[in-house]
């Protein structure tokens, strides 16, 4: 019998697993965050993926496509910050959520194509 996908993916490469914990499907901080009673105001890049269940590497080209603005016009190098009342409407749109998902599939899709490779 195969091994379940999330128990698959929870350990870390080169690590035996250990049978008397169950597997980690989010990790502990991103957890200690959503048991928050109330959340900031302001959330971070982390906090912001964590609340639309993506990866922190997604927020940059939603940025980039319009889909999330960060507070403040920041910089290009600053820590960018959101409106958690702002991420909290957008993760209850499923047509926005739709989006989003396509954009990042799109994203990525280019970003790994043969054409984007560097010689």
């Amino acid at each position: 019998m195969s091994r379940g996908l999330n128990e698959a993916v929870s350990v870390p490469f080169g690590r035996p697993r250990d049978s008397s914990r169950k597997p980690e499907i989010i990790s502990h901080h991103a957890k200690e965050f959503l048991n928050l009673a109330r959340l900031p105001a302001m959330l971070n890049s982390q906090q912001t993926a964590v609340l639309l269940g993506i990866a922190e590497h997604d927020i940059p080209p939603l940025i980039r496509a319009g889909h999330l603005k960060p507070l403040g016009r920041p910089p290009q190098n600053a820590v960018k910050y959101f409106a958690s009342l702002v991420i909290l409407e957008l993760a209850s749109d499923l047509r926005r959520l739709e989006t989003i998902r396509r954009t990042l599939y799109a994203h990525w899709q280019q970003k790994n194509s043969k054409g984007s490779r560097k010689v």
